[in-house]
C-alpha cells in the first residue's frame, strides 16, 4: 500500500461579524452580565424581599460569586447591607417556622371508607422542616436562636462562686431553718 500525502488545509478564516446586508450578527450563547454595584443591591433587595439564599441570588442575576465576595470583603458598607439583609431573611425563615408549625389542613384525610386518619407523613415532614430550619438559624445566627446560653455582662464573664460542699450536719441545720 501506498501511503498517501496529507494535503494541508487551508488555514481557517474568522466569521465576518457582518452579514451579507452589513448587518451585525445575532449574539448567540450565554449573555455576558456585567457585574455592577447596583446588582449588588438587587441581590440584597431578593434577599430581603424573596429571602432567598445569596447564591441562588447571584444564579439568578448572573452574577460571579467571585465578585460577589470581593464586594463584600472591599466595602464595610456592602457587607453591612448584606448583614441585615441575611438577618430579614432570618426573621422570615423564623415566621415560616411558626406558619408551618400552625398549618393543620392536611393532617386529617377521609380514608375510603369513610374514616378520618391522621396523616403521619404530613405530621413527620412539617416537623422535618421545622427542624431543619432551627438547625439552619442556630447556625447563622447562633445569638440569637443558637442553644448555648452564655452567661456575661458586657461582654465581660461573670464571677460565678464554685461549688461549695456542705457536710450531713450543715445540710441538716439548713433543712431545719425551714
Amino acid at each position: 500500500m501506498e501511503k498517501k500525502e496529507k494535503k494541508p488545509r487551508p488555514p481557517r478564516k474568522k466569521p465576518n461579524p457582518l452579514t451579507k446586508a452589513g448587518q451585525p450578527r445575532k449574539k448567540t450563547g450565554v449573555p455576558t452580565v456585567k457585574n455592577t454595584p447596583e446588582k449588588f443591591e438587587l441581590l440584597c433587595q431578593m434577599i430581603e424581599i424573596e429571602g432567598i439564599s445569596a447564591i441562588k441570588g447571584i444564579k439568578r442575576l448572573g452574577l460571579s460569586t467571585d465578585m460577589f465576595y470581593k464586594w463584600l470583603n472591599e466595602d464595610e458598607n456592602n457587607a453591612k447591607k448584606y448583614a441585615r439583609a441575611a438577618e430579614i431573611r432570618s426573621e422570615m425563615i423564623f415566621e415560616e417556622m411558626l406558619d408551618i408549625a400552625d398549618k393543620q389542613d392536611k393532617d386529617i384525610y377521609i380514608d375510603a371508607d369513610g374514616k378520618e386518619r391522621t396523616d403521619h407523613n404530613v405530621i413527620h415532614r412539617n416537623k422535618l422542616q421545622i427542624d431543619t430550619r432551627k438547625w439552619y438559624l442556630s447556625k447563622i445566627m447562633p445569638k440569637k436562636y443558637g442553644d448555648k446560653v452564655d452567661i456575661t455582662t458586657n461582654n465581660q464573664s461573670l464571677n460565678t462562686p464554685k461549688g461549695i460542699e456542705l457536710n450531713d450536719d450543715q445540710i441538716t441545720k439548713l433543712i431545719d431553718k425551714l
